[in-house]
């Protein structure tokens, strides 16, 4: 049972009957109120026989001639006794209580590890994700960039392509264009020479801005081209069909089918006929006659009309003769 310890200022005073406990048994001098674990001589230190305290007021077990109670001795050991159950509750207790403290600690201690793993798993988990949600992101990029790349080198490679095609069209119509200019220069050039206004001399009629004269006068080949010379000109070279056509229409009005010079002999080098200005003749037109340029076995030949037709005659015979001039404005 549960005993009730007094401090020191709490001892009751037991000075009379009247104060004394109620709970004391005046047969045995006993009280069944706690007493205190301390020496005989402490409880009545302040009673003794000069304080003039009566004996009556003294407890009843007390024995005088020792100044000790028997019933004080029991109940002394009794509160060693109460004082040693009570440490060994406290230690019972205290060893409980670090037991529980220690289960408590060593709990908590793994939650605290178990929820710092999980909380690590799930962080390194949270990582794992980010990174593979990263690795995914980069190769996804790397994926668009590679296609904008490719797409990119497809359209320059057409862009290139349509440059080369612009640059080709813009050669092709500055080439048409110029020479388009050059066709539009020439035809300037001829309606400016057509509205030129040009004089032919004497009798001397104009072809292709040429002046063109038969002289009706019995002359051999030199001395007809220093004639032609003294106008101003030389023999006429009819080097195309149009102007061949046109010399026999001239020649046949001064004298149908008569035979007349022009400008064309081999007077430098047998067979090799050459025009008065001295360049080749052309073998790209002629009009000889069927063996009319053998020179009939003469040294020196000069071609003549002979009708329509070209012939090699002896050029110191006398004849008719065609000059040529070039007008002037």
């Amino acid at each position: 049972m549960d005993e009730t310890v007094y401090e020191d200022d709490d001892f009751p005073s037991w000075s009379s009957a009247a104060s004394q406990p109620a709970d004391l048994n005046p047969a045995t001098g006993t009280s069944d109120v706690p007493v205190f674990a301390m020496d005989e001589t402490d409880i009545y230190e302040d009673v003794d026989a000069q304080s003039g305290t009566s004996a009556a007021s003294r407890p009843a077990d007390l024995n005088p001639a020792a100044g000790t109670s028997d019933e004080s001795a029991v109940r002394v050991s009794d509160l060693h006794l109460s004082f040693s159950k009570l440490d060994q509750r406290t230690t019972k207790g205290l060893s409980d209580l670090k037991l529980s403290a220690s289960k408590k600690n060593n709990k908590k201690a793994t939650d605290d590890l178990s929820d710092l793993k999980l909380s690590v798993s799930k962080q390194n988990q949270e990582t794992t994700d980010g990174l593979s949600d990263l690795k995914l992101s980069v190769l996804d990029w790397f994926q668009q960039t590679w296609r904008k790349t490719a797409n990119l080198s497809g359209r320059l490679e057409e862009n290139e392509k349509a440059l080369h095609n612009i640059a080709a069209d813009v050669a092709r119509l500055i080439h048409s264009r110029l020479e388009k200019q050059k066709e539009q220069g020439k035809e300037k050039e001829k309606e400016t020479m057509q509205h030129t206004e040009v004089t032919c001399p004497g009798d001397y009629q104009k072809y292709r801005e040429v002046c063109y004269k038969a002289f009706d006068t019995m002359k051999t080949f030199n001395e007809s081209a220093k004639t032609c010379r003294a106008d101003g000109g030389t023999l006429a070279m009819p080097r195309d069909a149009g102007i061949n056509g046109f010399l026999i229409t001239l020649k046949n009005g001064v004298k149908m089918n008569g035979d007349f010079w022009f400008g064309l002999h081999d007077q430098r080098e047998e067979g090799e006929w050459e025009w008065i200005d001295g360049t080749a003749l052309e073998t790209s037109y002629n009009a000889w006659s069927p063996g009319g340029n053998d020179g009939r076995d003469f040294e020196q030949a000069c071609a003549m009309y002979f009708g329509i037709k070209w012939f090699g005659w002896n050029c110191v015979a006398e004849d008719r003769f065609i000059c040529q001039v070039i007008p002037t404005g």
